[in-house]
């Protein structure tokens, strides 16, 4: 989760609004989340968005497509 974190601080930093960010499934954080509300047709507060796209990746590489920008993921583990 502290990577999480770091990489959510990065794509705000370096990534400018009105942008593509996928985000893998290990990666969800607070945007992804209301992304995810969104795409349910929750009503999400519009100061809880940042002005960014967010591609939620569940292993569909489809969704990507066509799209360019950046992507946050994580290596998964097997247990």
């Amino acid at each position: 989760m502290h990577n999480v974190t770091i990489a959510t601080q990065w794509i705000k930093s370096n990534v400018e609004p009105k942008t593509t960010v996928a985000i893998a499934y290990r990666c969800f954080n607070p945007d992804v989340f209301y992304a995810w509300l969104k795409s349910l047709e929750v009503t999400v507060p519009p100061e809880a968005l940042d002005g960014r796209e967010y591609l939620i990746g569940w292993a569909q590489g489809s969704a990507l497509q066509g799209k360019s920008g950046f992507a946050c993921v994580t290596r998964e583990t097997c247990q």
